[in-house]
């Protein structure tokens, strides 16, 4: 079953332009994160990709960094970060 963070990866891959348009799709990872729930204290954004397309026309998509930034608050203990990456 897949992880409540890979099926947040899957949605906002679902809705970035696709990667015949990389300046466009590079906007879009830039500006939307993975978290839909805007009460969040923190979002994480997709820096990095390889995209790779087989010769069949399947294209797959692994990340390869994403940043997590605090949103709009205080800072916070190193502590309260790894806890939510952990999850």
């Amino acid at each position: 079953m897949p992880t409540p963070f890979l099926l947040a990866f899957e949605q906002l891959l679902s809705r970035a332009p696709g990667p015949l348009f990389p300046r466009a799709r590079q906007l879009y990872l830039r500006k939307y994160s993975l978290e839909s729930d805007a009460s969040s204290r923190f979002r994480t954004f997709l820096l990095e990709e390889e995209i790779q397309e087989s010769a069949g026309g399947v294209v797959r998509t692994r990340a390869k960094a994403f940043s997590v930034v605090h949103w709009q608050g205080p800072q916070v203990d190193r502590q309260v970060y790894a806890t939510y990456h952990a999850r």
